[in-house]
Formats: structure tokens, sequence, C-alpha cells
């Protein structure tokens, strides 16, 4: 039983309240959130049953494991206590049991509820490419329209075309109604959400300013920013009053002071006051008088002073250089337009919901939406969430909620929680998460939520109670000490929207770690500096600094690491503890990962991986419509679409499916010049003379015909597989460079066409438009799957990616890449609480800029991105089991330096606000970090004042190194070196001496080697007796007994039209016969009228047909009764029937060769007909079917014991060796003839 903390025994325990689990990674969440649920089914006290909890997962993978810990746990204590019936009880409702994904919970109580809703409870959930394509329909549709609407409708609509679009085409107003769309629908309200937003712009000049919420946020910004002006400021004034200070800067600095002071002040009034401030005021010159002060202070006196300068100036130009009125005055300008876009918006949802009900889809959004619908009371409001009547049955039900990754959860999700849930007395949710993971805002997850709690449960006033679960078991001392030493001095509320406080530090756990010490376990920072040349470096011709991108460098560098983790040379490998046994062992490729912000970089990375022989494997997002082959394929269908496509075709004929050169194309083209490309070949292969081209063209033409059909009458996905096979193309690709890659990437193309197939839409026309959609779009398709989890290859993912894994080697690079800001160089923003802000766009005068809501919005959404990218950092470093290494390049890491020694004396924890919020890559943030730690002089050697020793002295170790990027230049494996000698040589057709290579003479030695048992190769090791009986009796010199095709019984009765068009065959006949004789009961003499009875039954329970009970040998049966052996089956009390037996016999007594070794066994099996017991053993009997032709000789009974000797004798040998008991007598009972034969 594993050894709880006592924190996280409170969070198994404590019950009867809402209880909030602040779960720090590697924290043991989910043991802690499944032993819960485990308690309370074992608790004898207070027993409930599991179907009593609404257990809340993110992912279908993290459910189903809950459910597999839970059976476990139960089966376990089940073994303890064997009689509980409660415990049964459980083990039966665990697979019915709500442990679920929160869309799986939704879609199971619309489906139940369908009815009050008006939906199909059969409904189908679209897939992604479903839903864009009747997403595309719609709008489609409803463009075309708004197109031709009337004309005060249609002015409106150009409007809103003129101002959202290019001059090319209106995807941009159709991606804009869609983003609008897919953000209200993540709104538990979206129409008022949609109200609202265009609400904003209904603005009158003479508003009270605390009314517009976007305004109190930018002065709350501008106050900010004020405060920040004012705090370098002061720093630069201390600097100056310093004995070797620049002492004659004072006074412009005084005045400073005042004028960003005087800017405080009249923001406090209005904001027209501060815009008349921002406009009288500027920056006095400082003094040009000659001093004797030290020259860096004066430096960074004048630095910080540039810096309070161009904040006030971007202030002044962005935000104050027009009144509050004119920019009120734009925003009720675009009111009209706004108004239109939303009832666009709302059109458009009207349209997409009926398109879906007719083909009986629901996608997930409308999954929690209907669920939402069922849970309010029809009289509930924005204001007011009032629970419906099946709401509070579900109350009464669930005897509690817990949720897993609470902080993941948006606001409709949220709503639905809360109406599940009994919030009478102190409520009865169970959330468990990290806020500080929560990194998907682009997927609407309200972090905010989590936070609002966070914060309140720990007040001693509010019901709730919050614990803190900070002991981390998955990571060395050393990489949680790093990362506190990080994240203490980059979260706060202001910045980081939650406090990385003593309650949210991680605590070393994992005390397994002491017992196993790894060599150089400090954390790590290395700092790739392109403007540092290292002059030992040896740069030759092949490469220089310039050639290569940070993505190379970065590549070699992560190269370098691994090779020295892995022990290449004539280092020593690193030790990690292995999972499994919990002893060291040397490192694999497999415990190395790559992480990255995106994916941009992994492709060169994956290239000068392989040039460095490192295996690597990357799950990329992007570049499957680029793949060559799926490129020839897509091309080669479009020309089965559609021949007369001259592009397609001729990049068909030209790639390996036909492998035609340019000439040929050319002559092709010459046959007929002014048609289409398809009919000028048509032209070439009537007209042109016998030719290897022209048969090879003629024979594509014909299979072209035959594909174009299959694609008009058969399925899309047969087609494409049609086509593999059709010209060999998916063989060839697997012979080329990337070969796996390449056959995944076409099988990938297979399983898409057949999931497009299983949507309501088909045919090839409408997946090729999909296709070119996305193209359109710039969207695309990630690559296939070509790994499976346990190669030994490393592996490159995003942080994202890595959320909820841990590996023992993590490198965290491209930290000096900028920050993606895209999001906020959009026309228009949105926000969960602004709304929608477009800039001022006039189409006649042809000028666009940015409102202040615009401003106020952009402003707010950097500050959340800012917050998300610190826990996407934290994210990052938090994966790592063993070893942590950051790595960035910069282009000149001198003026970072410069940048992060300004904060280097700051006495506080936390870094200013200002200096976190103008950073721009993790870098900034950790560089910044580190300079401030005892442990990187290299980036400064100067100690802190004694009021900032706390950070300096702080015990994390660290290995901060500043690396030269010319060291990584003309990096190559040897291997790959020798290689390319080889290729060179064989291209050029020189001489190559190959020096004797042991490891080829082993691989020479291994393919030549011989099967030691190649006799056995031709035989079946399993044969049953009929096969064996069947082998003796037609054995002669000429004959073979090698892989003896077994007779098969049909698996299933022919359909019925079948047998009344034919006879029974003989096998059917013989099975009826067999049947009768199996049931029979041998009780009593049969009379002809008993027996026919006996065989109607049979049919009534259809044991037989009709057509069977026909063909049985009545008389044949009776007479078997008549005989000796009949009379006796009669008399006994039991009679064995239909026994099955298996044995193994010698292979060279059943197959007559010398060459099979003596050791080797046969398994043989069988069914014994009939056994009847004696005083001295047992009777074989067995029963036939077989036709005899003729009279009844004794030459022809000499026959048929001579065909059936073999299996008689084989029966008998099983039976005695199997029941130690001897068979006494055989006997052949053939129906035909009614003869009985001893053998």
């Amino acid at each position: 039983m594993p050894q709880w903390t006592d924190e996280q025994q409170d969070a198994i325990y404590t019950a009867g309240k809402n209880i909030l689990v602040a779960a720090a990674a590697g924290s043991g969440k989910t043991a802690v959130l499944v032993e819960r649920i485990i308690q309370k089914l074992l608790n004898k006290e207070n027993q409930i049953d599991i179907d009593s909890l609404l257990v809340v997962t993110f992912t279908n993978a993290a459910a189903q494991e809950m459910r597999n810990r839970v059976g476990e746990a139960l089966a376990q204590a089940l073994e303890k206590d064997p009689t509980s019936l409660h415990l049964k009880k459980q083990l039966s409702l665990l697979q019915h049991a709500q442990i679920s994904t929160l869309h799986a919970f939704c879609m199971e109580l619309v489906r139940k509820n369908a009815y009050n809703i008006d939906i199909d409870p059969n409904f189908r959930i679209a897939d992604d490419v479903e839903g864009d394509m009747i997403r595309q329909e719609v709008l489609e549709d409803l463009f075309e329209a708004w197109y031709g609407s009337e004309e005060a409708e249609q002015a409106a609509f150009f409007d809103v075309v003129d101002r959202f679009s290019n001059d090319r085409s209106d995807l941009e107003v159709e991606a804009l109604v869609l983003q609008l769309y897919e953000f209200a629908m993540k709104h538990p309200w979206p129409e008022a959400w949609l109200d609202n937003m265009a609400d904003m712009y209904d603005v009158k000049e003479d508003v009270d300013e605390d009314q517009l919420p976007w305004l109190v946020l930018l002065k709350e910004e501008v106050k900010r920013q004020l405060d920040a002006m004012e705090a370098q400021t002061l720093q630069a004034l201390e600097i100056t009053k310093e004995s070797d200070g620049p002492y004659t800067y004072a006074e412009a600095l005084d005045e400073d002071l005042r004028m960003i002071q005087d800017a405080k002040g009249s923001l406090a009034l209005s904001w027209e006051h501060a815009r008349q401030v921002f406009s009288a005021e500027k920056f006095k010159t400082l003094s040009r008088k000659k001093m004797d002060c030290d020259k860096a202070k004066q430096d960074q006196v004048k630095a910080l002073r540039d810096q309070v300068k161009k904040k006030w100036n971007k202030l002044s130009s962005e935000w104050f250089t027009r009144a509050l009125a004119a920019h009120l005055g734009d925003m009720h300008k675009l009111y009209p337009t706004v108004k239109h876009l939303i009832g666009m918006v709302k059109a458009f949802k009207e349209g997409y919901r009926q398109a879906k009900k007719e083909k009986g889809l629901v996608d997930f959004s409308d999954l929690e939406h209907f669920a939402l619908d069922l849970l309010r009371h029809e009289e509930a409001s924005v204001e007011a969430m009032k629970p419906s009547n099946l709401a509070l049955n579900l109350q009464q039900k669930y005897n509690e909620i817990l949720v897993d990754e609470y902080q993941d959860t948006n606001l409709v999700q949220e709503s639905i929680i809360t109406l599940v849930s009994n919030q009478k007395n102190n409520g009865n949710i169970f959330m468990v998460g990290d806020v500080k993971q929560s990194i998907y805002r682009f997927r609407h997850a309200e972090p905010s939520l989590f936070i609002e709690k966070y914060n309140r449960f720990k007040k001693p006033d509010d019901p709730g109670y919050r614990i803190d679960l900070a002991r981390n078991f998955r990571s060395r001392e050393e990489v949680l000490s790093g990362a506190n030493f990080i994240f203490r001095q980059l979260l706060d509320e202001e910045v980081g929207e939650v406090s990385y406080n003593e309650d949210a530090e991680l605590i070393y756990g994992n005390r397994e770690y002491d017992d196993v010490p790894l060599a150089n376990p400090e954390a790590e920072l290395m700092i790739i500096d392109q403007a540092e040349k290292e002059e030992d470096t040896t740069q030759t011709e092949d490469e220089n600094t310039e050639d290569i991108d940070k993505a190379q460098i970065e590549a070699r560098a992560y190269a370098k690491k691994i090779k020295e983790w892995i022990g290449d040379g004539e280092q020593e490998p690193l030790q990690v503890v292995d999972k499994q046994t919990g002893n060291q062992r040397n490192i694999n490729y497999r415990d190395v990962v790559i992480l990255m912000r995106s994916m941009t970089w992994a492709p060169t990375i994956m290239d000068e991986f392989k040039k460095q022989g490192i295996p690597v494997y990357a799950e990329l997002a992007a570049g499957y419509l680029q793949a060559i082959e799926i490129r020839v394929m897509v091309s080669l269908l479009k020309v089965i679409d559609n021949p007369r496509q001259d592009i397609p075709l001729a990049s068909v004929l030209r790639s390996p499916i036909l492998d035609i050169n340019e000439d040929d194309l050319a002559q092709i083209r010459l046959a007929k010049k002014r048609a289409s490309y398809y009919e000028a070949l048509v032209t070439y292969v009537k007209e042109a003379e016998d030719s290897p081209l022209q048969s090879r063209l003629a024979t594509f033409l014909q299979q072209l015909k035959e594909w174009r059909k299959q694609a008009r009458q058969g399925a899309l996905s047969e087609l494409i597989w049609n086509i593999f096979r059709g010209t060999g193309y998916y063989d060839f690709v697997g012979g080329i460079p990337g070969g796996r890659q390449r056959q995944a990437n076409l099988r990938a193309l297979y399983d898409r066409a057949r999931s497009y197939e299983s949507t309501s839409f088909r045919g090839l026309f409408r997946f090729l438009r999909f296709i070119e959609r996305m193209e359109e779009k710039g969207d695309d398709l990630g690559a296939a799957k070509a790994l499976g989890e346990q190669e030994d290859v490393v592996r490159i993912m995003t942080i994202h990616k890595s959320k909820g894994l841990e590996f023992p080697a993590v490198i965290v690079g491209a930290m000096g890449k900028q920050f993606n800001q895209q999001d906020l160089r959009e026309k228009y923003l949105l926000h969960k609480e602004l709304g929608f802000s477009s800039k001022y766009i006039d189409p006649e005068k042809r000028i666009m800029y940015p409102t202040l809501a615009y401003h106020a919005l952009k402003t707010a959404m950097q500050r959340e991105m800012w917050a998300e990218e610190m826990r996407v950092l934290y994210v990052a470093l938090t994966r790592a089991k063993e070893k942590l290494v950051m790595v960035g390049t910069v282009s000149d890491l001198d003026k970072k330096i410069e940048k992060w020694e300004m904060i280097k004396n700051h006495t506080e924890w936390t870094l200013p606000s200002h200096f976190r919020l103008d950073a721009k890559t993790y870098l900034d943030w950790v560089g910044a970090s580190l300079i401030r730690h005892k442990s990187a002089s290299v980036l400064s050697s100067e100690k802190p004042p004694s009021n900032a020793e706390a950070v300096y002295l702080d015990n994390s170790k660290w290995k901060v190194t500043r690396i030269a990027s010319n060291i990584f230049m003309n990096m190559v494996d040897e291997k790959l070196e020798k290689n390319e000698k080889l290729t060179n040589a064989i291209q050029n057709w020189s001489p190559l001496n190959i020096e004797p290579d042991p490891e080829k003479e082993k691989v020479v030695e291994k393919l030549n080697e011989t099967y030691a048992y190649q006799a056995s190769v031709n035989y079946r090791a399993k044969q049953s007796v009929t096969e064996i009986k069947r082998q003796n009796e037609i054995r002669d010199s000429n004959s073979d007994a090698k892989l003896i095709e077994p007779n098969r019984v049909p698996i299933t009765r022919r359909p019925r039209f079948m047998q009344e068009e034919k006879k029974l065959t003989a096998v059917e006949i013989g099975t009826a016969m067999h049947t009768v004789m199996q049931h029979l009961p041998f009780d009593r003499q049969w009379a002809k009228n008993d027996l026919k009875e006996f065989i109607a039954r049979l049919v009534e329970k259809e044991m037989l047909t009709e057509a069977e009970a026909e063909t049985v040998d009545q008389e044949a049966i009776l007479a078997l009764f008549q005989t000796e052996i009949g009379q006796r089956l009669l008399e006994v009390e039991e009679v064995h029937r239909e026994v099955p037996f298996t044995m193994t016999l010698s292979a060279k007594e059943i197959y007559n060769d010398d060459a099979i070794d003596k050791d080797e066994r046969v398994f043989i099996q069988g069914v014994i007909d009939c056994l009847i017991p004696d005083e001295k053993g047992w009777i074989l009997l067995d029963y036939k079917t077989d036709t005899i032709t003729g009279e009844v000789t004794a030459e022809k009974i000499n026959t048929l014991k001579k065909r059936y000797e073999t299996q008689l004798n084989l029966y008998a040998k099983a039976l005695e060796s199997i029941w130690k008991q001897p068979i006494t007598a055989k006997y052949l009972y053939f129906f035909d003839k009614s003869l009985l034969i001893q053998l």
C-alpha cells in the first residue's frame, strides 16, 4: 500500500464540501483521485455505489486508466473479503459507472433526453472533416443568398465584406463568421454574448468612462506603465546620488519624475486630462556638463531613461494622439456594420444547426450546449442559472462530482458541472488540477475559474476547502530547485495570474534518488552566441556561420549533448534510474526528449540528427499535403476526376508512376498543340509509332479508364488501394529514403478516404474539394505516425504534447525564439469578456487604424498570453525526471546581458512586472533570473548588494555555459562520412579500398545460415485423423504427403435459396445422419413411426432443416439396432458419443520421411462417433455414409477395411493412451447397404 503524505490523505478522505486540490507537477494527483474513489466505495460506515459518482476526466485514455485502476483495487479488496456483496455489486456496476470525459457524459445525457430538445437520439458525432465540409457548404449557400438579397440588406452585407476582406476574395469574412461562431459557442449564452459584443459599439460621446470596461482596463494598463516608468526613474536617480554616479543627470530625472507623477494624477481624473498631459509634456535633454563619474553607471542611467522615454512616447503616439470622443465616434460608425455581422453569425448558427439536424449529426460543442439546455430551467437567464427538474434529479443521484484537470475547464463545462452538483450545505464537487499547467487557452480553457476558487477557498469564512499537493515524486532535487528558482521570479498575480509562494513551490519527495546519485545533476542553461567566435575553431570552406541558421546550430548543440549522454567517445554514458527495476542503467535514445514551443524547427533538427547518426522521431502537424508521395497521389486523383487538367496530368506522367522525361512530354504536346494536354496524349497514343513509350501511355490510358469507372461506381478508399496495387507506387516509395514514413503517409491517405466515406459526404470530387479548401486556408494534416512508443529514438515534441508525460532527460530548445504574437496583429481581436474589437476600417478612404477598444483588447490578450507562456515554460521544466537542459540562441549575447543586468540588483524575489512584460523570449525570463544566481558568473561576475543576496545565494544548482556558434560548424558523423565516400565512389565509378568489417561478416554468416529443421518445414505440425487416413489410403510410389489440405466443413449453412435450387452435398447428408445418431436415445427399441417423430422434433428444435431431415436414411438406422452391436447399444447403461481427443505422435510415423528429426511430434485431433463399454474395455463404433456401389463382396469389404483401418487404429491408440483402457473391438457401420464390418 502506498505511503500517502498528510496532504494526500487530506485529499483522499476529506468530504462534505467543495474541495479544490492544487496538485503540482509530479505530485500524484491521478493516484490520489483514484484512491479517493476507492476509499469511498470501501467505506463500510457510509457505503455508496460507484454509479452515484460522476468522474470527469480530460481524455478518454485517462478515463479508461482510472476505470482500470478502480477495477484492480476492487478485485484486490474482494480477494480479502470474498463474501462482500457490496464489492461484487461495485465490480458489476464498474463498466456502467460514469467515469468519462465531460463530452461522453453530455452525449449519454442528450441521447436519453433527446425528445426534450427535438433531435434524433441516434445522432452521430461529426468528425473534423465532415464538420468543416458542412460549415463550408452552409457558408457558401448563405453568402450566395446574401449577395442576391434586397437592396438595403445587400448594402449592409457589402459593407461588412468591404471592411473585413481584401480585394481578391471574401474568404476573410467567411473566416471571421466562423471564428465569431466558435468563440460564441464557448460561452454558456452564445446569443447574449454576440448581442453584448454589438452593443459595445453603440456608445455615445458623453458616456461615463467607468461604464466602458475596455477603457477601465486601458486606464489600469496606463497606470501600470507609469508606475514602471516611475520605478525606473527612481532607480536612475538613486544611481546619480552615488559617489561616482552621473550627478548632473539628476535635474532632468527630477523633471521626468514630476512629469510622470502629473500624468498619474491626471489619469485619475479622466482619460482626456491624461491625454492633455501626454500631449503637452516633453522630456528635457540630459545635461552635457563634464563630470567625473563611473562610465558604466552613466551608461546605465542613460539606458534606464531611454527605456522610460520609449514607453512614454509609445503610449503618447498610440493611445493619446486623438481625443476620446473621436475614438468613440469611430466605434459608433462601426456599430451598424458590427450589428449586421452579428446577424450573419446568428444566421450561420441556425443554418449549421439545421444542416446537422438533417444529417443526424452533432459536434462536440453541440453536446455541451444540448446538455446545458437540458439542465437549465426555461426561466434561467444570464444573471440567474436555475436548474431544471432533470438537473435536480441528477443532483440527488450523484453523491459527489470529481473533476480531473479542472484548470482546463471552460465556461460551458463549468456551468454543466455546477448544475448537476448539489450546492446545498457546502457542495459536493471535488476538483483536481494545477493552474500553473493551464496551457489550453486556445481551446478556451478558463484558468480564472481555478484561480478564483484557489484564492477564495483559503479564506476562513468560505465553505470551500483548498488542499495543496506540492510534494513532487517525479524529479530529482536539482530539477525541482532549479524550477523553483526560475518561477519564484516570474509568477505573481499581476503578470502570471497566480502567485508562486511557499504553497505553490515544488517540494522534493522521491528520496529514492538519494540512493542513486547522478554525476553532474545540476540544471543547465546553454546560450549559443552568434556574435562570438571561438578562436581555436578551424573553419573550413564547407560552412560558415552565415550559411546555417539558428535551427541548425541548436540542432547540432542538442546532438552534441545527446552524444555525451549516450557515451559516444571516451565519456561514460549518463546513468538514469530504470522505472521498472529501480536501478541505474545507461541512458537510451528513447529516454531523451526535445521540447519545443512549436514544431517549425523540427524538420531541420531531424535532418541534422540524421547527419549525426542519431535516431529521431517527430510527429509533425504539417507537411503531409506537401509530401511528394501525397502530391503525386492527389494529382492522380484529380486526373481521375477530370483528366482535362493539364498540370496534374503532367505531374503524374513525370512522376515515378510513368517516369516520362521532358523530351517525351514535349513530343506528346506536339501531337495536338491547341487542345488540352489529355487530348494531345490520346492523339499521341493513336498516331505514334509502336514504341515502349507509346505502349506505356496506352496502358496508362486503359488504367485511367478503369479507375474513372471505379470512381463513379465504387468506394474511394478501394480506388486508392487499387491504385497502390496497380501502379506499384506504394512499394516504390518504400524503397526510397524515408520509405517507412512515406508508406505510412500513403496508408494514412487510404484511411482518411475511408473516414471521409463514413461521413454524410461521398464522391471523389468532394474529397478533392475538401483538400483544396485546406490548401487555400493554409491548413494541413499531420504526417502519419510511423513509429511505436517503445522505439529507441530521440523524440521531438511540442510542450503542449508533453503535458502529463515524464522523461529521464529533457532538452528545452529554441529558448531564444520570439513568442508568437500573430494573433495580436489581426484586423480584429476577440476576448471572452471584452468581446470583439476591430480596427477602424474606411473602405472609401482606404484607411485603417486601431481604435482605443482594439488597443484595450490587445493589451488584455497580451497579458493573458504572457501569463500562459509562463505556464507553458513551467510545464516544460517539470517534465524532466533527472536531467534538465535549456538551450537558446541569440544574435548578440552581450546586448542581452546589458538588459538583464539592469534588474540584477533588484531586491525582491519577483522580477519587475514591466521587465517580464517586455520580454520577447523564454531566454529573456530565464537569463534575467539566472544572472542573479551565484552560478551564473559566465553572464556577470559582479555580486549583488547585500539586500539581494537571498536570490544570489539560493541553494539551486546551475551550470550556465556560453558557447560560440562557430564551434558547431562542419559536424558530421564518422559513419555517415564513410557512407558518403562509398556513395561518391559508386557514382564516379572510382576504385575504393574496402577494409574488412567484422560486423558485416557476422551479417553474411547469419544470412548464409541453414535452418536446422529444414526437413520439417514442408509438413504440417497439426493434422486431423481424417486427413491422415486419406494420406494413407492413396499412398504409392508417386504420392506425396506434404502440406495435406484439410477437408474444411463450411463455416455456415448454405443460404436457403441455394438449398432450394441444389441437392444437399454428401458432406451435409453425412452431418445430418451424425446429428441424428448423436441425439438419438438408446434406451428403447425404435419403431419406424417413433423414429420419424424424433427426427421431426429435431427439425422443430432447429437442429436439422426439413431438407436435411428428408435425407436421413431411417431404414438404415433401424437396421443398425437389428445387429449384434445395435442390440448391445440398447442394453448398456452408458454410451459415449462424439468423443473429441487430441494427442501427439512421432512425425516419422505419420509422414514416413527419414529426414525428419526423430524427436519431432505432430499434433493429432479427431472425434470418435461412439464408444460402447464391455467387460474388458471399450468397443469402438464408427458411422459411415459412403455410397457403396454394386454388390457387397468379400473383396469390397476388404477394400473398405483398408480404407478406414488407419483411422480406427489411431482412434484406438488415442483412447488406450489417454484413458488407459483397452479397445476390445472396432466396428464400421455403413448406412448405405446397412453393412456392419468388424476390423
